[in-house]
């Protein structure tokens, strides 16, 4: 473990490099902060430091100086500088007194950190090229290695003991559940594969994973890489009967980084709710939110959302009813209780009406939403989901609890709730967004629904001068 001293005399950038740095991954640990050189004197006086991370410019001494006394006095401490000034002068002195990087804020604010702590750590490796086993054991000496991922701590005894025995592969025991094994430069990993296989037949709670694109790579940040991934692992493929796979360790780090603009787009498609009454979109919604590889806690959350969203674009079809998901454990449970939501939404709706009825009635109700600013007809609609006029209207009161005009028009009135609430728009603007080209009569109806008229109703819900995006 790498000990890292920070001298910084700006307390944000501080505190910022201390939290924001992924220290762990590259084997570093901050074991302390100064905010001046000299404070940071004292603290090497005491404590045993590999690398200092410090500023030039600061009060009471200045970055240089701090430099030149800590090389002289701790000759085997690093010191990378990190600094506002990319002038060459200030380069050129500060790797003359040993610096072996040097950042300037600006970059740091560019760069990605796990980047920067990579290049620092490679470069202390380089200059420790003369020990062989440390360079040997800081990165992957080969292209793929092996993991073995088990469910619990007590199958692996037999199999350890077996595997010991081999002498052609190295084997590091990550975790009580995790192995990773290569083998030496005669060893194919085939090879290598059934040996280490043998020793686990008659068992099914386990999974081994090819892992490839590994040299080069911090040896335990591929580590902690393997034991981010077992728990979805063991999530996602525990029901599919399937033991072994392929994955190089940039697919892995894809697959347990979930960015938040992919979990976005994903909700805007689980919450479009086409999947409820199309099959195919069914099928696409769950591949795309499997692609994220939430685990169960992430997944419970989603359940509890969508059921949230459900209530309010669907009010008239409850799900009160509609058995609350305690426990995900494994993948194919959230894909059943999905699949039951599909079907009990549509029994509730559709009562004696066949499925394909109730689907172009979920679909109409889609199309009220999404063309809420249009002058939609009965009739436009029903066209548009392949019904007549007269057997649209008596299904859709049927199913949904009210007439076409009627929901439409509610509908209308509460989109146009929210925009007064929320913008200072004019009411024109407002009435057109909602399908009402004439503010007069928008107002007539806003003032049979609500009781007041909109310029009423502004005046008491006035939240500020907010306008829609």
């Amino acid at each position: 473990m790498i000990k890292v001293l920070i001298v910084e005399d700006d307390q944000l950038v501080r505190k910022g490099l201390m939290f924001a740095m992924p220290w762990s991954e590259f084997d570093m640990k901050v074991v302390g902060e100064a905010s001046n050189g000299k404070k940071g004197l004292e603290f090497l006086e005491h404590e045993s430091v590999d690398l200092v991370i410090t500023d030039i410019n600061m009060p009471v001494m200045s970055g240089m100086e701090f430099m030149r006394i800590v090389k002289e006095r701790y000759p085997k401490v690093f010191i990378a500088v990190l600094t506002l000034h990319q002038d060459f002068e200030y380069i050129q002195e500060a790797l003359r007194l040993g610096a072996i990087d040097f950042i300037t804020k600006v970059q740091l604010e560019k760069e990605k950190f796990d980047q920067v702590l990579e290049r620092i750590h490679k470069r202390i490796v380089q200059e420790k090229t003369e020990d062989s086993q440390f360079v040997n054991e800081a990165y992957c000496q080969k292209d793929t290695g092996i993991a073995f991922f088990f469910q619990d701590e007590i199958q692996q005894t037999n199999w350890v003991k077996q595997i010991k025995r081999i002498k052609h592969f190295s084997i590091q025991q990550i975790d009580q559940t995790v192995w990773f094994c290569y083998g030496t430069l005669e060893a194919e990993p085939e090879n290598m594969l059934q040996e280490l296989l043998f020793g686990l037949q008659g068992q099914d709670e386990y999974f081994v994973v090819k892992v490839n694109g590994i040299k080069g790579r911090l040896c335990n940040q591929v580590y902690r890489l393997l034991l981010s991934y077992r728990d979805k692992l063991f999530f996602y493929e525990c029901m599919r009967q399937k033991n072994y796979s392929y994955r190089s360790i940039g697919d892995i780090e894809k697959e347990i980084r979930v960015s938040i603009t992919d979990k976005t787009t994903v909700k805007k498609k689980l919450f479009s709710f086409k999947w409820v009454y199309e099959e195919q979109q069914f099928e696409v919604m769950i591949s795309e939110v499997e692609r994220l590889y939430l685990l169960s806690e992430d997944l419970h959350q989603l359940v509890q959302e969508l059921l949230d969203e459900w209530n309010k674009q669907y009010p008239f079809i409850p799900t009160t009813h509609i058995n609350t998901i305690l426990e995900i454990n494994e993948w194919n449970q959230f894909i059943k209780w999905l699949s039951d939501f599909r079907a009990t939404i549509k029994l509730t709706a559709g009562n004696d009406y066949a499925e394909d009825v109730v689907n172009s009635i979920l679909i109409a109700l889609k199309l009220i939403q999404e063309k809420l600013h249009e002058a939609l007809t009965a009739d436009e609609v029903a066209k548009l989901v392949t019904m007549s006029r007269s057997y649209f209207n008596k299904c859709f009161k049927d199913i949904v609890g009210k007439s076409f005009h009627q929901y439409l028009r509610e509908h209308r009135i509460e989109k146009a709730k929210s925009l007064i609430e929320q913008t200072n728009e004019p009411l024109q603007w407002i009435a057109e967004q909602i399908g009402y080209l004439d503010e007069k009569y928008f107002s007539r109806v806003f003032r049979e629904q609500i009781g007041v008229l909109p310029s009423e109703y502004r005046k008491k819900h006035r939240k500020g001068d907010r306008r829609p995006r």
